[in-house]
């Protein structure tokens, strides 16, 4: 990395999105939606993970 070159600034998901993201998933309990999201807004990459998953295997 050279000095005059600038730093690229990690991607942060905005915690409205991340809400969101969870409440379209089917069947999701209230709690659960909870719970995930807990995780999700401390760790970017567990929710860019299930981000790649099919809509229908982010339940499991």
């Amino acid at each position: 990395l050279k000095p005059t070159e600038p730093l690229s600034l990690l991607h942060v998901t905005p915690p409205f999105e991340i809400l969101a993201t969870l409440q379209v998933i089917p069947d999701l309990a209230r709690c659960d939606i909870l719970q995930s999201y807990e995780k999700f807004i401390l760790n970017e990459h567990l929710f860019q993970a299930l981000m790649k998953l099919p809509i229908a295997m982010r339940k499991e």
